[in-house]
């Protein structure tokens, strides 16, 4: 990732350029099958937005959503089907659903909304309607801790894995207890993390790793601060993300995950090294 631009997607930018994409497709679709998994959410968007029948493209085949009492069953056509994916880089997810629905190519459209500019030129399936064109390397929102680099991120915890803590950080065992109740957010389950590294002090390390089990999180290290109390780690850690960014510049990780965007700035400027801000879907390189 060294000198090159980091592309990161939001679920919002996702919905903005899906309804761009319905722009350019042709009248004569009359049904949409999205790629499971990520396909099937620019798939809804466009069946929605055009009123047309939902599918999955499985390897087995079309596999029928259903369709509310909206679109009656007698309203499902036989035409062209336009089958949709979130993105794509060999287009090889793609290529394996058209295969399998086995439609004649006068009756299917492919749609990526973010192929890889490679696809567009040389992957193994025709790409017909694409949106934005993303290079290597490029993290979305919905798969954000998913990703093949699992094993190089340094991440925060509040506000990434899971959500801020409701209670005030103020060493009490009510904000134990909000720890312990914390609702996930992007939530890593393919593979490990590298490092976790939280403003936490070492006192809730075992609620923090309970929570973690809980949820599946699968990590390498967790880092937490060494302060007694939290009115110590405030005095001796300002600016916040400094800590954060030493770790970070001393570590073999490549990319730094970050709800804060004060902090964020902070860590690269410290490490010197990417960090991408999810709260306003910034990368700092």
């Amino acid at each position: 990732m060294p000198g090159r631009r980091i592309h990161y997607v939001t679920f919002r930018q996702l919905v903005d350029d899906t309804l761009s994409l319905v722009a350019k497709i042709p009248p004569h679709v009359t049904s949409v099958a999205g790629v499971p998994r990520s396909g099937m959410c620019p798939a809804a968007i466009i069946a929605t937005t055009l009123h047309l029948p939902l599918f999955a493209a499985t390897r087995e085949g079309l596999v029928n959503l259903g369709h509310g009492r909206r679109l009656m069953h007698q309203d499902i056509p036989r035409g062209t089907c336009l089958v949709v994916d979130d993105s794509a880089l060999r287009g090889e997810s793609m290529a394996r659903a058209v295969q399998a629905l086995g439609l004649p190519s006068d009756r299917l459209l492919t749609a990526v909304v973010y192929p890889h500019p490679w696809t567009l030129r040389e992957a193994c399936v025709r790409i017909d309607i694409s949106q934005r064109a993303l290079g290597s390397p490029r993290f979305f929102e919905w798969n954000l801790l998913n990703h093949r680099l699992a094993s190089k991120i340094m991440c925060d915890i509040d506000g990434v894995i899971c959500r801020d803590p409701t209670a005030p950080d103020d060493d009490s065992e009510s904000y134990g207890a909000a720890l312990d109740l914390a609702a996930p957010y992007h939530l890593p389950r393919r593979r490990p993390l590298n490092t976790l590294i939280t403003h936490r002090l070492e006192r809730w390390r075992g609620v923090t790793c309970n929570w973690l089990a809980r949820y599946g999180v699968r990590y390498s290290k967790l880092v937490m601060a060494p302060h007694s109390t939290a009115a110590q780690r405030r005095i001796e850690m300002k600016p916040y993300g400094r800590w954060k960014g030493t770790y970070f510049q001393q570590s073999s990780c490549r990319l730094f995950i970050e709800s804060s965007p004060r902090q964020a700035a902070q860590i690269h400027r410290t490490s010197g090294k990417p960090v991408l801000c999810i709260e306003n879907g910034v990368v700092y390189s």
